[in-house]
């Protein structure tokens, strides 16, 4: 839990300098499971950007995803923010 409040603050920082609007929702899988099973959510937590609705891609070690699955190293995190509009 307080890997993501600490990512959750990363994210508002950066939406803030670069004067963006954020919208940070958090999603209870057991109790949405048809939002998790469209989305196919596997496991938690899980960490996805969208930008106009649509879902955002980025690079993780070479690989194209649009998703966080467990933790991330603050490095690595900072690469993969840089490639969304957050």
């Amino acid at each position: 839990m307080l890997f993501y409040r600490l990512l959750i603050s990363v994210i508002i920082v950066r939406a803030f300098c670069r004067q963006e609007e954020l919208i940070i929702l958090q999603v209870d899988i057991d109790e949405s499971y048809e939002l998790a099973n469209m989305y196919e959510i596997e496991a938690a937590p899980t960490l996805m950007f969208f930008a106009n609705g649509r879902r955002q891609t980025f690079q993780i070690e070479g690989e194209k995803t649009d998703r966080i699955v467990g933790t991330t190293e603050i490095p690595e995190l900072r690469k993969i923010l840089a490639q969304v509009s957050v």
